[in-house]
């Protein structure tokens, strides 16, 4: 795609999940931007995912959510090497609105024999990986490559708000990658599942586990859980690590009033990393959160026993809806 180039893409109703809604858009720019120094050039995609309107509250996980497949925007090459993506919340109009209305937002792919995914979230709504690493997915025929959002209302009974969701996405192309060894990151993201009431009383997790999506009763609570990858399930090795794993990026993801994630390493007793989030004093969402980025990274052992530990405040008088997960991505040596 040259550096000139426009392309719009119209997503149709049978591309959006959940109730239809008026038709999602993308539009997308490969106008390049270089990096200072002498590193690849970044360079930059931009998509709007439009058609979201809010007219009534709606728990994180609940509310209005779109998907949209962007492979034929795509540069060309085996890969494409992700450095950074942003998301934010946009009125009818195209102007910036609060972050309170975002619940989350990813990049995703999909092969026969692969998967992955980038995301942001409220608090952490723009990630930018380590220097000398990216995400990387493939961009071969048999490959999906699809954007994801999901909106949410905590605060607001009274609402009609019209919303588009606009990402932007850095990154480096085939040939700039390699040529500068950029190395690869893989999505190794960490769910808690504590012993706690459900979300919602039909939602059940793997056999032995409880919900990812939980109840918080008034008050303050620390919940802890072995540590969950989703999806990923192989005997005598739960979470697909051999030795040589590090993590090199993490970032929190939590609900309103959640206070912080700590991944800890339950063979060694250490606490490796904890991510805190700030919240709003007059209303319930996350205003920010802590980042993880770091070249040297985290080391984890195939033999070590690993749990996460989550806190909540809950200020109301009522239950709150929670999730606690660390985003992470890793290096290589991740089965």
């Amino acid at each position: 795609m040259s550096s000139q180039a426009r392309l719009l893409l119209l997503a149709l109703p049978l591309l959006v999940i959940g109730p239809a809604h008026p038709q999602a858009s993308s539009e997308t720019s490969a106008e390049g931007a270089a990096t200072s120094g002498a590193g690849p050039e970044l360079k930059t995609l931009e998509f709007y995912l439009a058609g979201f309107r809010i007219r009534e509250k709606h728990l994180s996980m609940e509310g209005p959510q779109k998907k949209l497949p962007i492979k034929s925007a795509l540069p060309k090459g085996s890969k494409v090497w992700v450095k950074s993506m942003a998301v934010e919340v946009l009125d009818g109009e195209r102007e910036p609105i609060s972050n309170e209305f975002l619940c989350h937002a990813s990049l995703a792919y999909n092969t026969p024999k692969s998967r992955g995914m980038l995301t942001v979230s409220q608090g952490t709504e723009a990630v930018t990986l380590p220097e000398g690493f990216a995400f990387t997915m493939p961009n071969t025929a048999d490959s999906k490559v699809a954007l994801m959002g999901m909106l949410e209302n905590n605060n607001h009974d009274v609402i009609d708000q019209r919303a588009v969701m606009k990402y932007t996405i850095g990154y480096y192309s085939d040939e700039d990658a390699r040529s500068f060894e950029i190395k690869e990151l893989e999505d190794f993201d960490m769910i808690g599942r504590p012993n706690a009431h459900a979300a919602h009383p039909k939602m059940e997790g793997p056999k032995g586990l409880h919900s990812h999506h939980w109840m918080v009763p008034p008050g303050r609570h620390t919940y802890r859980s072995a540590l969950v990858r989703p999806l990923y399930r192989t005997p005598g090795n739960p979470l697909g690590i051999h030795e040589g794993t590090r993590i090199h990026f993490m970032r929190p993801h939590l609900h309103g009033y959640g206070e912080s994630v700590a991944l800890l390493d339950k063979t060694t007793g250490e606490t490796l990393w904890t991510g805190y989030a700030k919240n709003a004093q007059d209303s319930r969402h996350l205003v920010e959160a802590d980042i993880y980025s770091d070249a040297e990274g985290i080391p984890l052992h195939p033999d070590h026993e690993y749990e996460l530990e989550v806190v909540y405040d809950n200020p109301t008088t009522a239950p709150i809806d929670a999730m606690g997960a660390i985003r992470a991505l890793a290096s290589t040596a991740i089965e």
